[in-house]
């Protein structure tokens, strides 16, 4: 019987310093996990640049947001678990959680998944839940729509806009100072889960001490920011956030208009917010007040009675009084109606006039040619005056006359 082969001492030495090289990768030391928020975890795309190309989208993650990248935004908000996604024109960070499709949104998010599994994969047809990283997507294509809802409200191409790093000569039409809607920068979004998370950034980004939503004008980037949480009013409910941002994103795409150089008029922004999130909801309504002020707000879903109620009573405010306002503080309940039914009749009576009036009164010039909103208001009156043929009392008589004939009383 044969004993045991003999291995001489030379390939003993072999076989260790071969076992020494190959023992990690076989016996597998465990690999750093990723976390749920590297691209490469996204169910749907999975940070492949092709696929995400294919949706119109550009990252998830490596851009400036506020004044600060992406990786300092994690870092400052510390325990928010942030998803980020850039599409065509906006820069998203979404750190709310996992949320359950309720009965009456059901149809919605599921056209809303198709749309979206035209691109991506494993979007699911009939969701329960929508989890973090489809949120994002959501919450992209959203956007998305708002600012192509505004381009076709405003008769415009896209291509129109500058490309990125155009100076303008001082010659031809002006249209900003960059490709997003005249902004230098994309806007952005940052939806949060708490409010002292928003609080938390809005002082290290901003110097802001603010408990509620935030636009701000970010001057070194050229970007238009938006930062929401959800622990007020109705914004844990899907439809409420959904119109929330879309009233929001409204206002910041008018002021964005060939670039935001001042404040255009105050009811005409609060108007087209209120008109674009009525459309798409007027269950849940979203209210500007002024800086530490609190709105007046109404849970009313229908506006219609409440503006015929203000007409009877002879209570309405006038364009004339709206057109002096400067502030969000001073619109009251009754203001907020009126600018919101104003914007209505303009464009079911006239359509058409609301983006001849923004177009007059976004690019104001003075005797050298640069920005200037110190004649806004000569220019305003003008437009109703010269486009629309009619001086502000006619046109408070139109309207009113206009509501008689057309809102129900209940």
């Amino acid at each position: 019987m044969e004993g045991p082969p003999v291995i001489s001492p030379r390939l003993l030495l072999v076989l260790a310093a071969v076992l020494c090289i190959t023992a990690p990768a076989s016996f597998g030391q465990k690999r750093k996990k990723l976390p749920k928020t590297d691209p490469t975890q996204c169910p749907y795309c999975h940070g492949d640049e092709a696929i995400m190309k294919a949706a119109g989208l550009v990252s998830h993650g490596g851009f400036k947001v506020g004044r600060k990248t992406t990786e300092e935004a994690n870092q400052t908000l510390g325990t928010a678990e942030i998803y980020w996604i850039e599409s065509e024109h906006f820069e998203i960070g979404m750190a709310l959680g996992r949320m359950k499709v309720r009965q009456e949104n059901k149809k919605k998010i599921r056209a809303e998944c198709a749309q979206l599994a035209e691109h991506l994969e494993n979007i699911p047809e009939k969701p329960k839940v929508i989890d973090q990283w489809l949120r994002a997507h959501l919450y992209a294509q959203r956007a998305e729509a708002v600012y192509a809802e505004m381009l076709q409200l405003l008769e415009v191409e896209d291509s129109i806009f500058p490309a990125p790093g155009t100076v303008w000569n001082m010659q031809g039409d002006y249209w900003g100072q960059g490709p997003y809607f005249g902004q230098e920068g994309k806007l952005e979004i940052l939806l949060l889960p708490s409010k002292s998370h928003h609080v938390e950034w809005l002082r290290k980004s901003f110097g802001l001490r603010t408990t509620k939503t935030q636009r701000w004008h970010v001057l070194d980037t050229g970007s238009l920011h938006l930062c929401i949480h959800t622990e007020q009013g109705s914004l844990k409910v899907d439809p409420a956030l959904h119109g929330h941002l879309v009233f929001n994103l409204s206002i910041m795409l008018t002021h964005s208009f060939k670039h935001y150089s001042y404040d255009m008029p105050i009811w005409l922004l609060e108007g087209i917010g209120h008109y674009m999130e009525r459309k798409l909801d007027p269950k849940y309504n979203t209210f500007d007040s002024g800086e530490g002020g609190i709105a007046q707000m109404t849970k009313k879903a229908k506006w219609e009675p409440a503006v015929k109620k203000l007409v009877k009573s002879e209570k309405a405010p006038s364009l004339a009084q709206l057109a002096r306002m400067t502030t969000y503080a001073e619109l009251d309940l009754n203001a907020h109606f009126a600018s919101w039914s104003f914007v209505d009749y303009l464009q079911q009576v006239h359509p058409g006039f609301l983006r001849t009036l923004i177009y007059r009164t976004s690019n104001l010039r003075n005797e050298q040619n640069l920005p200037d909103g110190s004649k806004l208001m000569e220019e305003h009156r003008a437009a109703f005056k010269e486009d629309l043929k009619m001086s502000y009392l006619i046109f408070d008589r139109r309207w009113r006359e206009w509501v008689l004939e057309n809102y129900a009383s209940k």
